[in-house]
């Protein structure tokens, strides 16, 4: 059984992921989401005064993840 990726609800939205957090909470490995980073297709990120480590917001993390997620709906038939 697959587990959805999500973050717990009583994380605040201005608490701050690390870069290396954020993959591990999406178990994706790190070079695919420097990857998304470089051609600008992942969460928006930041550095502090544009120096140092990579992160994003909690908010940003919930707002990447909703759209990245797909939803299943009834396709209907043209018979």
């Amino acid at each position: 059984m697959v587990t959805p990726i999500g973050i717990p609800d009583d994380w605040d939205d201005n608490n701050l992921i690390l870069f290396e957090e954020f993959c591990d909470l999406i178990r994706t490995p790190q070079r695919t989401v420097r990857d998304w980073r470089r051609r600008g297709v992942g969460p928006r990120w930041t550095r502090f005064q544009g120096v140092g480590r990579l992160y994003i917001t909690v908010a940003e993390a919930r707002r990447f993840l909703a759209s990245a997620t797909v939803t299943h709906t009834e396709v209907g038939s043209d018979g």
